[in-house]
């Protein structure tokens, strides 16, 4: 149990300090060029982890009728990639990890449409809490939703479309992680999401970047592989709530790494506009995500 909270707290750190650190990148990478980057490293060192490790699955083995699934799998995985970074082009970090936290609340109603799984009363009141909750964080930005060139008009609909593809995933990695390895399964979604993205990556944008701007690139692909590496080892160590409640906490650790690097290097990151109701806004947020997670029946 400790190791899988250790695990689910490297996973929630460094996917909570990632954002932080792709938004430098933007400027200078589009997000299919940033998310092939990401993805191939990562399918290649899972790929020699596959070689060597224990549960190796060949591809020839997989049944026919599981490739369905798996080809679901890599367009909603890279989906939700390519839609994260879209967003996080046009929202601060912290509002992108804030308003991806509608994925357990997907992922719920996911349960209850796939599985036969139903919301409880607890469920329901985080649902509730989570929707106050963003209410609160984007309470100085209102006006700018009656704006039709607003950074935030533009990047709500992506963060709720990588809500929605992540949570699909999330339904399918449920249903393959039966029959196939975890890693396995990261694996080919990760390799069949970079070759369905080479079409519209620019290899020339990656020529273009600077030495520190290749130091960062690398850095996110570490970071990268190591989140998904502590994940699927959270996977067989942790229960799914208790896994889901440390990601909640995700949101945070963007909010405090986002005001924390800002004033130590206000030349690379720009400060986010939140007041104190957008800090209550966010706790509220990643409490009623946790409620909703605790909230499960038990089988």
């Amino acid at each position: 149990m400790n190791a899988g909270l250790l695990f689910a707290g490297i996973t929630a750190l460094l996917w909570g300090s990632l954002p932080i650190l792709l938004k430098n990148l933007l400027g200078t990478l589009d997000p299919y060029t940033l998310t092939w980057c990401r993805l191939i490293v990562t399918a290649a060192a899972l790929s020699l982890l596959q070689r060597g490790g224990q549960g190796r699955v060949a591809l020839r083995q997989v049944p026919g009728r599981i490739w369905g699934w798996l080809l679901a799998g890599v367009v909603s995985l890279t989906a939700n990639y390519v839609f994260y970074l879209m967003a996080l082009d046009h929202l601060a970090p912290s509002a992108t990890q804030v308003l991806t936290q509608m994925s357990p609340v997907f992922l719920l109603v996911g349960g209850m449409l796939v599985f036969g799984e139903r919301f409880t009363p607890r469920q329901w009141a985080g649902f509730a809490l989570l929707l106050v909750g963003l209410a609160l964080f984007f309470n100085n930005r209102y006006a700018e939703f009656f704006s039709s060139d607003s950074d935030l008009i533009l990047g709500l609909p992506l963060a709720v479309g990588c809500s929605l593809s992540w949570a699909i995933y999330a339904l399918i990695q449920k249903q393959l992680q039966r029959q196939l390895p975890t890693n396995f399964v990261l694996m080919v979604c990760f390799a069949g999401g970079a070759i369905g993205l080479l079409p519209r990556c620019r290899p020339d944008e990656l020529a273009g970047l600077d030495g520190g701007r290749l130091l960062l690139l690398g850095l996110c692909i570490l970071m990268t592989l190591v989140s998904y590496l502590s994940f699927a080892a959270t996977l067989g160590r942790l229960p799914a709530s208790r896994f889901s409640v440390v990601m909640a906490l995700t949101p945070l650790i963007t909010v405090a790494g986002s005001l924390t690097w800002a004033r130590l290097f206000p030349q690379l990151f720009a400060p986010e506009p939140l007041n104190t109701l957008s800090l209550v806004g966010a706790a509220m947020v990643v409490s009623g995500s946790a409620m909703a997670a605790l909230g499960a029946k038990r089988s």
